[in-house]
């Protein structure tokens, strides 16, 4: 997804006017998808996208509409030149600039009773340049505090991994191995191994509201012919794609496939990774209920940045 089309999500949702109360906020640590930096984002936005390349997208937790919030962080060799076109691409939000300094740019949007902030900050990290924005309906003071933070924890590398798996290995997550891979899970979970001729394991909720099996088998086909033949696949079922690129996750390249379709009225969503080492295909597949799975978006992705191959 384009930095643009992102952003357009945030104007379907930003029509009613609502203040919003102030509460203390909470942090979490995400690195990006190259480990090229790692950046603390609120607790109540969830990740969206994280691809190659450095292109980071969260967005706000939130059932109120008028709550809309929206965080990009993307490589630029242009400073501020996006920001500044999305400033104007939309003659019915109209933002003006109220502070400029040579790294950032924070500029506001009112009508009426609702007013909306569009905040912008450049960060230099070991010779690359990044833009961080914030969409917003908070108040200034509240949206500037919270980029002003994202600014400031976003360090190159990644300073924390060591010490994050290792709390994750000590406390909610339990580790299951083959000889073959390792993956995290956690540990209230349920395993069930080979639970049918293709799947090593399958692992899940006790409700069964979100769960993932892993197939591994040799193959010769390449890994752009295994995902053709996939979203070929899902488009002869009446699935729709939403989502299909590659990735990179620990290290080693794979594809993320998103599928939705209707069963019995029922909207159905799956994410399916996809790896290839050697001749040896990984499938790691989750899928459920859309609600269940949209819910659970930042386990899915903490669970897949814990698989690795023997």
């Amino acid at each position: 997804m384009s930095v643009k089309n992102f952003i357009t999500l945030f104007f379907f949702l930003i029509f009613v006017s609502c203040g919003n109360k102030h509460t203390e906020t909470t942090w979490k640590t995400y690195t990006s998808q190259d480990k090229s930096y790692s950046v603390e984002i609120p607790s109540n936005f969830s990740l969206h996208s994280n691809e190659v390349g450095g292109w980071m997208a969260f967005q706000k937790i939130s059932q109120n509409s008028s709550d809309a919030a929206f965080i990009t962080i993307q490589p630029v060799t242009s400073g501020f030149a996006s920001f500044d076109e999305d400033l104007s691409k939309n003659p019915k939000f109209q933002y003006s600039v109220y502070k400029e300094s040579p790294n950032l740019k924070f500029a506001e949007c009112s009508k009426g009773m609702w007013s909306a902030v569009k905040l912008g900050m450049l960060k230099d990290i070991d010779g690359s340049q990044y833009l961080i924005v914030l969409d917003a309906q908070n108040s200034k003071s509240t949206s500037e505090e919270i980029i002003q933070h994202i600014f400031d924890t976003m360090v190159d590398g990644v300073p924390d991994l060591s010490q994050g798996k290792q709390d994750s290995k000590e406390s909610d997550l339990e580790k299951y191995s083959n000889p073959y891979l390792t993956i995290f899970y956690p540990k209230d979970w349920i395993k069930v191994n080979n639970p049918d001729q293709m799947s090593d394991v399958y692992i899940g909720a006790k409700d069964e509201t979100v769960g993932f099996s892993i197939v591994r088998f040799d193959t010769d086909a390449s890994l752009s012919q295994i995902v053709r033949e996939a979203k070929s696949g899902a488009d002869s079922n009446g699935m729709k794609t939403t989502y299909n690129k590659n990735q990179v996750v620990n290290g080693i390249e794979c594809n993320k496939m998103v599928n939705e379709y209707d069963y019995q009225g029922i909207p159905i969503k799956t994410i399916a990774y996809t790896f290839k080492k050697g001749n040896t295909l990984y499938s790691i597949k989750f899928g459920t209920q859309k609600q269940y799975v949209d819910a659970n978006i930042d386990l899915i992705e903490k669970i897949i940045n814990s698989f690795e191959i023997k």
